[in-house]
């Protein structure tokens, strides 16, 4: 996701501000994880209002922590919300807003 945030930002005279937010947790097996957002910074100086669009990425089927042939419940769905988080963090960096604008897909 990092990448094609930064592709957006470079494309839109770096309007998108992209960054990592990383925590400890074990998770699978995982000690600590990474989450990479990008913040489209609003016009205005006195409104610290903040929109947020967010989707959650499958990372495993089940609640099991190894890939296997079971089916991941709502994969579709999730697909769905990570496309449009991704489509609105494109075309809204090519112009200003009001309110800062938040565009993150996690993975956890």
């Amino acid at each position: 996701m990092g990448s094609k945030f930064q592709e957006f930002s470079a494309a839109n005279s770096n309007r998108l501000v992209v960054s990592d937010f990383t925590f400890n947790q074990n998770i699978c097996s995982a000690p600590s994880h990474k989450e990479t957002f990008a913040v489209l910074p609003g016009n205005s100086l006195t409104d610290h209002s903040v929109l947020i669009f967010l989707a959650h990425a499958d990372s495993r089927a089940s609640s099991s922590c190894t890939a296997s042939a079971t089916s991941a419940k709502w994969l579709e769905d999730n697909a769905k919300g990570v496309s449009r988080v991704m489509e609105l963090a494109r075309v809204m960096s090519k112009f200003g807003h009001h309110h800062s604008i938040i565009f993150i897909v996690t993975t956890c």
